[in-house]
């Protein structure tokens, strides 16, 4: 049912329940649960100062497609891997100290 809900979308709002959100990795998943947040946000602002128009699905889908949006996952996973303690500056989750303190900590 939430599969059919989300179809070729990433999020679905589950009444009651709060969201699911999927896609093909974890940083990408992790980016649109982010990206979902900051969205849902905004929307409640500008809900205060009036109506909301709504976003075709068409005009959403026509911002984020092939090349641009691998480059726009890859420069936001950069942003928030950058933001990690833990980051070393290659991107690579593998690269991790696992089981040590980050760096700033040592």
């Amino acid at each position: 049912m939430v599969r059919d809900a989300i179809a070729d979308g990433v999020a679905v709002v589950l009444k009651n329940h709060g969201v699911a959100v999927c896609g093909d990795s974890i940083e990408n998943a992790t980016i649109a649960t982010f990206a979902l947040e900051e969205t849902a946000q905004l929307h409640w602002i500008a809900a205060q100062v009036g109506k909301v128009q709504k976003i075709s699905t068409g005009e959403v889908r026509s911002v984020l497609t092939g090349a641009r949006k691998e480059e726009f996952y890859s420069h936001v996973w950069g942003h928030y891997a950058r933001l990690d303690p833990w980051y070393n500056g290659s991107g690579d989750r593998r690269d991790r100290d696992i089981g040590h303190p980050p760096p700033s900590q040592r």
